[in-house]
């Protein structure tokens, strides 16, 4: 709803005489509340519009309630006519209806009359039936008597044909009988009188046998190849050895070596220490001994195994002609490390060997190869000492080469490293000797620094023989 304006109170800017600066300042509040109230005139005629326009919307919906009311009306005056026409269809169903149940109940009474017909010729039918299956059976027992009567017609039949057949078979079996007595007596006669000739030779026989001056060598020959097949040998298929020889095939064998070992004939023999030809293997001991010699030429080899537990060893030595070779002994598990030696340039002892001390580790071959390996360790080092363009360490010593190096000046492989920083590298000086790999060394930076962690890896080449 629009509010009406509040008109000014212009007569408050009424001139005066002598009105001169109040002119103005009251021309302006004449001017604001000329604007005031136009505005409020604004105000309240956009209100009426809006309240028009409302009205205008509210008309019309009320016009279109109007048609839909009118609308609603027809359609009711529509569904009454439908009722009134339902009615009367129920009606005309209901009338129907009743016609139906009279002929229902005009058809009960037909079923009812149409069963007691029925049941009566059910019973006729029932006895019907009983009569048929009598005569069934009548006339079963009749094709049974039948059957049986022709049953025994045929067995007479049959017994008359079989007695027939079997006179005949007995004609024929006399027959045979008389041929095979014939014949029996016949044999009978071949047989005794090959008996005699039996008997004459065997009884010839057994007198030339009587009338030799030794007639039983044939004993002697069994005997010698009975002793022949239970012989004790060795080997398969082929000529056979027997066990034993060559110090093969018995338990605690081999041939004890009575002469030089150097000169003996093929086969397995032992040593039990008793017997030494200058030449045995180093520390001797109980040994097994397997010499082969060729069928031709001068070739020979033997292999030495000592029998021990705690120190085994195998050697090995050849010949082609003339005097033996020294003792080669066969690397294995039990020998490749443990200490080495030589003998004019020719491994004696381990393959390997290797110790180490407080500053050292060490490894020795024995090809006569060294190599010897350390680090040494400088915790809160500091590279401080100017030396032209650049800084170094106070000198180190190092400490004496591991025993055993023959080189004058062995090969000396250095790292000089720091733990906490990478510019750091190092020098030494001195030539060495046999007990030191250089007299000093020292490590060396582009700058001053303290604090540092700085390590040497040094490895020496060399030879202990």
């Amino acid at each position: 709803m629009a509010t009406a304006p509040t008109v000014p109170n212009f007569s408050q800017f009424n001139f005066v005489v002598d009105d001169r600066a109040a002119v103005i300042t009251k021309q302006n509040g004449v001017n604001a509340a000329l604007e005031q109230f136009g505005n409020s005139l604004k105000a309240m005629t956009d209100s009426i519009n809006v309240d028009l326009e409302t009205m205008e919307g509210q008309k019309a919906a009320t016009q279109q309630a109007a048609t839909a009311a009118s609308t609603d009306a027809a359609q009711v005056a529509l569904d009454k006519q439908a009722v009134a026409s339902d009615r009367t269809h129920v009606d005309q169903q209901k009338s129907a209806i009743d016609t139906t149940a009279g002929q229902v109940e005009g058809h009960a009474q037909q079923v009812a009359t149409d069963r007691q017909a029925v049941a009566t010729d059910t019973a006729t039918a029932t006895q019907a039936a009983s009569d048929a299956s009598t005569a069934a059976d009548a006339s079963i027992q009749a094709k049974s008597d039948a059957q049986a009567l022709y049953g025994d017609l045929s067995a007479v039949d049959a017994a008359k044909t079989a007695a027939q057949q079997a006179a005949t078979t007995a004609a024929e079996e006399r027959g045979l009988a008389v041929t095979a007595r014939e014949g029996a007596e016949s044999a009978q006669t071949a047989a005794e009188t090959a008996a005699g000739e039996s008997q004459s030779a065997a009884s010839a026989a057994v007198q030339t046998h009587v009338d030799k001056d030794d007639p039983h060598t044939q004993y002697e020959q069994k005997t010698k190849l009975k002793d022949a097949a239970y012989c004790d040998v060795v080997g398969g298929s082929g000529p056979l050895m027997s066990r034993g020889a060559y110090g093969v095939g018995v338990s605690g064998g081999g041939i004890p070596i009575t002469s030089n070992a150097r000169d003996i004939a093929t086969g397995l023999y032992v040593n039990n220490n008793d017997y030494s030809d200058g030449g045995l293997p180093k520390g001797g001991g109980n040994f097994n001994i397997l010499h082969q010699k060729r069928a031709s030429g001068g070739g020979e080899t033997q292999l030495w195994q000592r029998d021990s537990l705690t120190a085994p060893a195998i050697f090995y030595r050849s010949r082609t002609a003339g005097p033996w070779s020294a003792f080669f002994e066969i690397c294995h598990s039990n020998n490749i490390v443990g200490t080495v030696s030589q003998s004019g340039g020719i491994p004696t002892g381990a393959v390997i060997e290797s110790d180490s001390n407080s500053f050292w580790r060490w490894v020795k071959l024995a090809d006569g190869t060294m190599i010897a390996y350390a680090e040494f360790r400088h915790p809160d080092a500091s590279i401080n000492v100017p030396s032209g363009n650049i800084y170094r360490t106070e000198s180190f010593i190092p400490p004496d080469l591991p025993p055993g190096f023959v080189d004058i000046r062995p090969k000396v492989s250095t790292d000089y490293r720091a733990a906490n920083t990478t510019d750091v590298w190092g020098s030494s000086a001195g030539g060495g000797s046999t007990t030191r790999p250089f007299d000093s060394y020292r490590f060396l930076c582009g700058r001053a620094q303290t604090g540092l962690i700085l390590v040497l890896h040094l490895t020496v080449h060399g030879r202990w023989y």
